[in-house]
C-alpha cells in the first residue's frame, strides 16, 4: 500500500482537482493522509466531503505549523509500505501511482523519481521537457538503478529536492529517522538531500507524471524571499548529518555545488537588506566553507552594459534563458545589435521573447552562425561551462566560447571581502591583494597630509567630519585635480571650505554647491553656507544654489549632453536616510563625466548614529555602483567605533553603471517621505534620462512606500 501525505492550507480553489486526480488513479491500493494546517477557507470542509465518500481519506487538523511539520505529522500515522508526498494545489496523471509503484517493485528501489511539467492556474502547460528541472537529464541515466556512491560528486545535483515527485520506501525514512525541518520555507531541502544519500537503490524515470502549479499566489515559493536564511539552516543540518555518518568528505564536492545553487536561488528573491543578512549568515554558519561559497554572492556586476562590453563587436548567442539573465536583459535601455538570440534546451521557451531577443533551439546554432557564445545560466554555471567547452570543441570548433562571466572575482556589488576583511590594511598592502578585494586603499602622502594640516583649525568646529574623513576628501581633490566640482549638501559649509582651499591656487577649478535649504536646517537665523562669509577670497571660485532639489539648478550650471561641460568630481553629503541620497545621485548622474570621482560621506552612519531614522544609504549606493572603489587607508587605532572604522568612500565611475541597481535600492523601506510636489518633479525629471521601465518602477515604489508609511496613495 502507498501512503499519500498531503499538507493542506487554504487551497479551496485547487483541492478538488487534486483529490479527484488521486481517485482516478489506475492503481488503487493507497491511503490519503490530509493534514489541514489551520486553513481559514473552505479547504477542511472539502476534505470532510471526500472522507465521507471514501474511507481511504484520513483527516488530521492542526494549528498552522508549516509544510515541514505537517508532513512529519502525516508520517506518524502512515501505514503503507511506500510513502508519497504530494502538494494540494497540484494534480496528477492517472498512471502516476501505478508507474511509480511497479518501478519500485521491479527494481527493489528505495526511491523512484519521476519528472513533471509546470502549469498555470488555468491548467495551461507553461513548461515541459525542461532538461534541468526537476531532473538534470545531462547527469542522470534513466531507468537504471544506482547508489549514491555511483554519483558521489553529483548526487545532490541529479534532481530537485522537492519531495512530491518521488516514491519512497517507508523503511528508508523510518530506519534513518528522516524528518522535515520545521522552517517557514526550504523545509524540504535537508530531507531531499539526506534521503538520497541514505537510499541504497535509486531509479529515475523520465515520465512527466506531476502537473506542478507554478508560482501561484500564497504558495511557499512566493514567501521564500522573507526567509532566505532558511537555506543556510538546511545546509548546516545536512552537513551535520553527513559528518555524523562519517561521509561528509565523500560528498563534500556535491554538497558545496548544490548549496551554491540553493543560495543563488535565495539571492534572486532577496531585497538588499535580506541580501546583506544572507551574506553574514553564510559567513557565520558555513565558516569552514566560506571561501567556497563567497563567489556565489559576487554577481551584481553583471548588467546589460557589462555584457555589451564582454561581447564587443562579435555576433553572439547567449546560452540559457535563465531567470537571472531575464532580469538583466529586461532592464537594458536598448537592444544590443550584436546579440542575435538566446539558445535554450527548454522547448517550451522556443519562439518566445526574453527582453529584446528570441529564444531558439540548440539545433539552430549552425543556421544562426554566431561568432561567439556566452553562457548566461547562473545556476550550476561551473559544470555547465565545462560541458559547453567540450560540446563546442566537438561540434562547433569555429565558434568561440566566451569566458565564464560568473567566475569574475572583482566585486562591483556588495564588497564581500571588505565586509569580512580579516587582515589589517597594512597586511593587505604588503600582500598586494588590493585588486582582488575590489577596492583600493588611498594612503595620503606626506605632502597631502601637510597640505591638510595647513588648512588651520578654526573651521573644524563647523564640521562634523572626522580628521580621517577630511584628510581623505582633501587627498582625493589633490590627487585627481578636478576642474568642475559638484557638492550636494552644504549645511554650514565645512566641506565647501575644504574643497575651496584645495583648489584656490588653480583658477580653472570651480566648486558648485547645492543645498535643499536656503537657511541652515538647524540654526534658523543663519543661511546655508554661512561659514564661507568669513572667507570672501574663497567665494570667487564658488557658486552656491539653495532652496530646492538639484534638478532645479543642474541645467543652469552644467550640461547633460556635452561631456566637456559635465562635472568631473562630485561630493554627496545630504540626507542620510533612504531614499535621500539615492534620489540625489539619480538626479546628478546624467551630469557627471564617464570617469567622474563620486565621494560619499557618512557611509556607515547607522553604525554609530543610534537613531532609527539614520541609515547607511551611502554605503549601499557605493555597493550598487560599478567602478573602482576607493577607501581611506587608516593606521590601526581604537575608538568608540572600533578599529579601522571607515565613514567615507568614493567610486571612480565606469561605463557599467547599473541604473537598475540604484532604482532597486529604493525598494528598501523609506525612513521619510518627500513631499508629493518633489516626487512629481523627480518623476518628470527622471523621464528625461531613464527609460519607461524605470519610471514605472519608480511610480510603483512611491505608491508602495506611501502605503507602508500610511500616507495617501499615489
Amino acid at each position: 500500500m502507498i501512503s499519500i501525505i498531503i499538507p493542506v492550507f487554504n487551497v479551496e480553489k485547487y483541492l478538488r482537482e487534486c483529490l479527484d486526480s488521486l481517485l482516478n488513479q489506475s492503481y488503487q491500493d493507497f491511503e490519503v493522509i490530509c493534514v489541514d494546517d489551520g486553513s481559514t477557507d473552505e479547504s477542511y470542509k472539502i476534505l470532510e466531503e471526500y472522507k465521507n465518500k471514501d474511507a481511504r481519506f484520513i483527516l488530521i487538523q492542526q494549528d498552522n505549523k508549516g509544510a515541514g511539520a505537517t508532513r512529519n505529522r502525516g508520517l506518524e500515522v502512515a501505514k503503507g509500505d511506500y510513502i508519497q508526498f504530494l502538494d494540494s494545489d497540484d494534480y496528477f496523471e492517472p498512471n502516476m501511482l501505478e508507474k511509480l509503484y511497479l518501478t519500485a517493485q521491479k527494481n527493489n528501489a528505495d526511491m523512484v523519481v519521476c519528472s513533471a511539467r509546470k502549469v498555470d492556474e488555468n491548467n495551461n502547460i507553461i513548461e515541459t521537457g525542461n532538461p534541468l528541472w526537476p531532473i538534470n537529464i545531462d547527469k542522470v541515466k534513466f531507468d537504471k538503478v544506482f547508489s549514491p556512491e555511483d554519483y558521489k560528486d553529483d548526487i545532490f545535483g541529479l534532481f530537485c529536492v522537492v519531495p512530491w515527485n518521488k516514491l519512497y520506501k517507508k523503511s528508508l525514512i523510518v530506519d534513518n529517522g528522516l524528518k522535515f525541518q520545521n522552517l517557514s520555507s526550504s523545509n524540504d531541502v535537508a530531507f531531499g538531500h539526506i534521503s538520497r544519500v541514505c537510499a541504497k537503490r535509486i531509479i529515475v524515470i523520465k515520465d512527466e507524471l506531476i502537473n506542478y502549479r507554478f508560482n501561484r499566489e500564497g504558495s511557499i515559493a512566493k514567501v521564500r524571499a522573507s526567509s532566505c536564511e532558511n537555506i543556510l539552516n538546511a545546509a548546516d543540518y545536512v552537513k551535520k548529518f553527513l559528518v555524523s555518518k562519517g561521509i561528509y568528505s565523500n560528498y563534500k564536492k556535491s554538497f558545496i555545488n548544490a548549496f551554491k545553487n540553493h543560495i543563488r536561488s535565495g539571492i534572486s528573491l532577496c531585497n538588499s537588506e535580506q541580501y546583506l543578512k544572507l551574506i553574514q549568515d553564510c559567513k557565520n554558519i558555513m565558516l569552514d566553507e566560506w571561501d567556497e561559497f563567497k563567489p556565489v554572492f559576487q554577481k551584481t556586476y553583471i548588467t546589460s552594459e557589462y555584457i555589451r562590453n564582454v561581447i564587443g563587436n562579435k555576433k553572439t548567442l547567449l546560452w540559457g534563458a535563465s531567470v537571472f539573465i531575464r532580469g538583466v536583459l529586461e532592464s537594458e535601455k536598448e537592444k544590443n545589435p550584436n546579440i542575435i538570440g538566446i539558445i535554450d534546451r527548454n522547448k517550451s521557451l522556443w519562439g518566445k521573447q526574453v527582453g529584446n531577443y528570441m529564444v531558439y533551439s540548440p539545433d539552430m546554432i549552425r543556421e544562426l552562425n554566431p561568432d561567439a557564445v556566452l553562457l548566461t545560466v547562473l545556476s550550476n554555471n561551473e559544470d555547465i561551462y565545462k560541458d559547453l567547452t567540450r560540446y563546442f570543441v566537438q561540434n562547433y570548433p569555429s565558434i568561440e566560447l566566451l569566458p565564464n562571466i560568473f567566475e569574475r572575482q572583482g566585486v562591483n556589488g556588495i564588497d564581500l571581502n571588505a565586509e569580512f576583511l580579516e587582515e589589517t590594511p597594512e597586511e593587505v598592502l604588503e600582500n598586494d591583494k588590493i585588486h582582488s578585494l575590489g577596492f583600493t586603499f588611498i594612503q595620503s602622502t606626506e605632502e597631502e597630509i601637510f597640505e591638510y594640516q595647513n588648512l588651520g583649525e578654526d573651521y573644524k568646529q563647523h564640521s562634523q567630519m572626522s580628521d580621517q574623513d577630511r584628510l581623505f576628501l582633501t587627498t582625493l581633490v589633490h590627487r585627481y585635480k578636478p576642474k568642475k566640482i559638484l557638492e550636494l549638501g552644504v549645511s554650514k559649509g565645512g566641506s565647501s571650505y575644504l574643497i575651496l582651499n584645495m583648489i584656490k591656487n588653480d583658477s580653472a577649478s570651480h566648486l558648485y554647491s547645492i543645498d535643499y535649504n536656503e537657511w541652515h536646517y538647524r540654526i534658523k537665523d543663519k543661511k546655508t553656507g554661512y561659514l564661507l562669509d568669513s572667507y570672501p577670497e574663497l567665494k570667487e571660485q564658488w557658486t552656491l544654489k539653495t532652496g530646492g532639489m538639484a534638478l532645479n539648478f543642474l541645467d543652469e550650471i552644467s550640461s547633460s549632453e556635452k561631456e566637456e561641460e559635465k562635472f568631473d568630481f562630485c561630493f554627496i553629503d545630504t540626507v542620510h536616510s533612504i531614499p535621500g541620497e539615492i534620489l540625489d545621485l539619480l538626479q546628478v548622474l546624467p551630469y557627471l563625466k564617464k570617469n567622474a570621482v563620486v565621494c560619499f560621506h557618512d557611509t556607515n552612519l547607522q553604525m554609530y548614529g543610534g537613531q532609527k531614522k539614520l541609515s547607511s544609504v551611502n554605503n549601499l549606493i557605493m555597493s550598487a555602483l560599478s567602478g573602482e572603489k576607493l577607501l581611506p587607508y587608516y593606521k590601526p587605532y581604537k575608538s568608540i567605533y572600533g578599529s579601522y572604522f571607515t565613514n567615507i568612500g568614493a567610486v571612480i565611475l565606469d561605463e557599467n553603471i547599473s541604473i537598475f541597481n540604484l532604482f532597486n535600492l529604493l525598494t528598501l523601506n523609506w525612513l521619510y517621505m518627500p513631499s508629493m510636489e518633489d516626487l512629481v518633479k523627480l518623476k518628470l525629471f527622471y523621464e528625461r534620462f531613464y527609460n519607461k521601465y524605470y519610471i514605472n518602477y519608480f511610480e510603483n515604489i512611491i505608491w508602495k512606500q506611501e502605503f507602508i508609511m500610511g500616507e495617501k496613495n499615489w
